[in-house]
This record gives structure tokens, sequence and C-alpha cells, in this order.
């Protein structure tokens, strides 16, 4: 994670698309925080999401290269986090925030690839 941050910060422009999937799971680790405590989730679950939240932001370098490497290691964090999160009261927050992603990604692979 902070490969990505270095690299963001080291190129002034060109990595907006790198910039809007930092601060999407930026803001998806907030939400997922919050709704840990409120979630009605089996405590398995939670300690699952809380798990696979340390290994995604353990992973190292060569994940950060580009944005279809740490996509695919985050798919199992979202996964895990949407389900917690689904049962709490902040569900509203996640569809908005897992729409605006898939719609985000399906944006960018239509225009840039």
């Amino acid at each position: 994670m902070w490969q990505c941050i270095k690299s963001v910060v080291a190129a002034p422009h060109g990595q907006t698309v790198l910039i809007i999937e930092l601060l999407a799971i930026i803001a998806f680790t907030i939400t997922i925080t919050i709704a840990l405590r409120t979630s009605s989730a089996p405590a398995f679950l939670k300690i699952a999401c809380v798990c696979y939240g340390l290994l995604f932001f353990s992973l190292g370098a060569e994940f950060w290269t580009e944005d279809w490497a740490f996509l695919r290691a985050a798919t199992d964090y979202g996964v895990l986090g949407a389900i917690v999160a689904m049962q709490s009261p902040v569900r509203k927050v996640v569809i908005i925030l897992f729409l605006g992603g898939w719609i985000g990604l399906g944006v960018h692979c239509v225009m840039f690839r």
C-alpha cells in the first residue's frame, strides 16, 4: 500500500486512475472499520475480514505496479468487507461505494483499455 502512495506522490500527473482507486480503497476501509462495530455478521466473518484487510495492506511492491494486480488481490477484501457492512446500518454507503467502484472500473476498461 505504501508503494502505491509513494508512486502517486512521485508522479505529478498521469496517475488519475490510481489516485481514484486509492481513494476508493481508503473510503471502503473507513466504512468497513465503522461497520465492524455495528454489524450483526458472525464473529468469524468479522475476524476473516480484519485478517484479509491486514493481508491486503501488507502486499509487496510487485502488487502495486498496476491496477489489475492489486484489484485482483483486493477482491476478497472487498467481498468480505461488503458482507460485513451489508449487515450494519452503513449499508447504503457500501452500496454506493460498490456501485461507484464497479461503474468506475467499467468506464476505465471501456475508455482506456
